[in-house]
């Protein structure tokens, strides 16, 4: 959709029956942005789930994360990471409030 210029994009993405998130993002004509985000199963993520990864993550020599899964699913991946030598990388321009 495109008005005077500025154009709006929308993502949603679906796993099972939850949307996994919903993304949409306005930019203006001077380059500008805002994002609104809803998080959907992003919160539905858990520690429990970060522990069953523990292989997966353990072969990895990088993890990546945004903020946009609980602070202590962050926290518990970060912990993994560093405990198998790996480097963490988080991206803080993402962020969701946790009410």
């Amino acid at each position: 959709m495109s008005v005077a210029g500025n154009f709006v994009v929308c993502t949603i993405a679906f796993c099972g029956n939850c949307a996994v998130s919903i993304e949409i993002a306005i930019v203006y004509v001077v380059g500008e942005n805002s994002i609104a985000i809803v998080a959907g199963a992003n919160l539905l993520l858990s520690e429990q789930d970060i522990l069953n990864a523990e292989t997966l993550i353990a072969s990895s020599r990088v993890l990546i994360c945004q903020l946009e899964i609980c602070k202590s699913v962050t926290f518990a991946a970060l912990e993994l990471a560093h405990k198998h030598g790996g480097v963490f990388v988080l991206l803080c321009a993402v962020m969701i409030l946790l009410v």
